[in-house]
């Protein structure tokens, strides 16, 4: 059982791929995500990977980067094509909402862990950028 939840985890970087609901369903994402860092330190890598995927996806979108889709998949294409700065905009507002508590709960989780072997540190960057803080972290 707990291959079939990692299997199913394993697929959230996928979907983290401009994906067209973060307005709409993020919140609740945010929430579940909260509590699946805390309790299952197996997730935590796939967690913080999809996270950096967001978060810089959105951020190079409103910074005017061209996605790249000459050897993208159709399905990836259709995804960029509705992805533009206004968009990507209120994707990271959205984003930055949930920020916060994100911050909290992989500040927490780096400062336990003798190493980061989950990509915490990048993440952790990526939100404080987001929230707009200026933290500065020490094991």
């Amino acid at each position: 059982m707990d291959s079939l939840v990692y299997s199913l985890w394993a697929l959230l970087p996928s979907f983290c791929n401009y994906p067209v609901d973060t307005v709409e369903s993020f919140a609740d994402l945010g929430r579940i995500l909260c509590g699946v860092l805390q309790t299952q330190a197996e997730t935590h890598g796939i967690i913080c990977a999809s996270l950096n995927i967001l978060i810089q996806q959105n951020k190079e979108v409103v910074e005017g980067k061209e996605v790249p889709t000459n050897d993208a998949s159709p399905a990836m294409q259709r995804a960029t094509a509705r992805y533009d700065s206004q968009h990507a905009a209120a994707n990271l507002k959205v984003l930055r909402l949930c920020a916060p508590k994100l911050l909290d709960v992989l500040s927490r989780i780096f400062h336990e862990c003798s190493k980061d072997d989950g990509g915490s540190l990048q993440v952790i960057k990526n939100l404080r950028w987001l929230a707009g803080y200026s933290i500065t972290l020490h094991r």
